[in-house]
């Protein structure tokens, strides 16, 4: 079902270096690490960023182009 959807092609826009099913198959190793995608998020901000803040990531995404503001702060609100 997930194939049918376009984040993954997003995400290869997004990291420029990795193909689609490359981005896919990474994913698929994150879940099965951290088994859903707001503790994936979580863990992202503290090991890049060194916070557990959402503005540094967001700011990455949105300079890249992609309005996914608010679709972070609705996550960050499900780990508060």
């Amino acid at each position: 079902m997930r194939r049918m959807d376009k984040i993954f092609k997003t995400m290869e826009t997004f990291i420029g270096t990795r193909q689609a099913e490359q981005c896919r198959s990474h994913h698929q190793k994150m879940e099965k690490k951290y088994h859903d995608f707001v503790t994936i998020i979580h863990n992202l901000r503290i090991q890049h960023y060194d916070t557990d803040d959402i503005d540094p990531l967001a700011a990455d995404i949105e300079s890249s182009g992609y309005p996914l503001i608010e679709k972070l702060a609705t996550i960050a609100e499900l780990t508060e």
